[in-house]
């Protein structure tokens, strides 16, 4: 008997120390019974709102119904006879985890342990871990482009193109706001990155936007970003805008004459007094970003219009820059083809080189695509020129025929008509002899027949031709 004694005394002692821990406990325990009456709660559950004293006794779905309990797990855990999670709303707008646990006896839910999890802060990691992941692949999408375009550097021999990029070292020590304008193809952003490496801002991000690209329903949630819940279709812990991500760093606004009329408002508000609002937001975020807008529209037209507004068109009109387009650079042509041939030719494993023809067609060509035209063009030189030498055989027919006709003009104001159309003829066959090499290509792109191209060659004293 002594022996049953002294195991009960062991067993209160366990029960005790059991109740203590369970008291104690961070996490909030509960114990309903089969009729949904709270039997027992430890002390942490007082921290959800409502002391002990007006819970244990009553039955939940009142209390429930009565706006105590913003969810309730138990009613699940009786009917599944398993455990059972869910996620409910708390106290000053927690998140809770409440997990209920059976105690089953003879195959009946006898009582529900339940306990309750404050995982705001979880939330709040999860929401930054994914903003971080947007991030990353962000940056290392930028980091694609950048080691696609490191040995692209501004390259200049010009005198209007030595004012721009002398007036860019100047403005990139401050952190002046930058409008860039200049035909499409003329090098803006690669402008805008360079006056970023050169500032004290060169160790941040450089977030570059180009805002006509972004549909335009989409636009304000991928510039500002959104709170959770703001929209149908948000993310679960919302989204960073863009501009948030240029914090501390650099915004380049590629085609800001594209961003809707109501979001240029916004934009103001960052350039003015740098906050930003997400949709859904109540409270600003303080955004330092240093503004680098671009720009191939005439936004003094468009203020006109009343499609741009004027007083963001003077905020953004700190220190403008304008880029000449690449026909007003001739001096620069030379340089561009040689760095893009080299940057080309590592980039394939290719050992390519001009023949001087290519040279010459290229400084009288009047590029309307500027400098993004005559990249595109000399890669696909590179892959497609069979040999190492790239011939004007290759050229895109476009650019052969503007080419001729540039050259072949004569020169005004020496001889009579007659004279002035015999130079025109002669310069113009001397060039599609040089480009096509063969009487029956010449009399197809000139649309004459091949006696007349025969005529004219030995007219002018021109190569027999086969």
């Amino acid at each position: 008997m002594q022996k049953s004694d002294q195991r009960k005394d062991e067993l209160w002692a366990s029960a005790e120390e059991l109740l203590e821990i369970l008291e104690n406990l961070s996490d909030s325990v509960q114990v309903v019974d089969e009729n949904y009456i709270m039997c027992w709660m430890n002390k942490a559950s007082e921290a959800e709102g409502t002391p002990r004293g007006k819970i244990i006794g009553r039955n939940v779905l009142e209390l429930r119904d009565e706006g105590i309990f913003k969810g309730i797990v138990s009613p699940a855990v009786f009917k599944e006879k398993k455990t059972v999670s869910i996620l409910a709303a708390g106290q000053n707008e927690k998140e809770m985890l409440l997990t209920g646990v059976p105690i089953i006896k003879d195959d009946k839910v006898k009582k529900v342990i339940i306990s309750s999890r404050d995982i705001t802060e979880l939330k709040d990691i999860e929401r930054k871990f994914l903003e971080a992941k947007e991030m990353a692949a962000y940056y290392k999408n930028e980091l694609d482009i950048l080691k696609r375009r490191q040995s692209f550097e501004i390259t200049y021999e010009s005198e209007p193109m030595r004012k721009v990029v002398a007036l860019a070292n100047a403005v990139a020590k401050t952190d002046a706001t930058v409008l860039i304008l200049g035909e499409s193809g003329t090098g803006k952003g690669l402008l805008g990155e360079y006056i970023h490496k050169l500032s004290k801002r060169k160790n941040e991000r450089c977030v570059k936007i180009d805002c006509g690209a972004i549909p335009e329903n989409l636009i304000e949630s991928e510039l500002f970003g959104y709170e959770e819940g703001s929209f149908t279709g948000a993310l679960k812990g919302g989204k960073i805008g863009m501009m948030q991500m240029a914090d501390k760093g650099t915004l380049i606004l590629d085609e800001i004459a594209d961003l809707p009329y109501n979001m240029q408002v916004k934009l103001l508000r960052l350039i003015q007094d740098k906050e930003v609002f997400k949709i859904g937001g109540e409270r600003s975020i303080h955004v330092d970003a240093r503004i680098i807008a671009m720009t191939n529209k005439d936004l003094g037209e468009m203020m006109k219009e009343g499609t741009f507004r004027e007083d963001l068109y003077y905020r953004l009109n700190v220190v403008m820059l304008k880029l000449p387009p690449l026909r007003e650079r001739k001096e620069d042509i030379v340089h561009l083809m040689v760095r893009f041939l080299d940057v080309f030719n590592e980039k394939y494993e290719q050992k390519k080189y001009f023949s001087p023809e290519i040279f010459n067609i290229f400084y009288k060509y009047i590029w309307p695509g500027n400098i993004r035209e005559m990249e595109n063009i000399i890669e696909r030189l590179v892959i497609v020129t069979p040999g190492e030498e790239i011939t004007p055989a290759y050229l895109p027919e476009h650019m052969k025929n503007e080419t001729i006709m540039q050259s072949a003009r004569p020169s005004i104001g020496y001889g009579g008509f007659k004279y002035q159309m015999e130079c025109f003829e002669k310069e113009l066959f001397s060039n599609y002899q040089r480009m096509y090499e063969k009487v029956g290509v010449i009399s197809e792109k000139l649309e004459v027949d091949r006696s007349t191209v025969r005529k004219k060659l030995k007219k002018y004293g021109l190569n027999e031709m086969k």
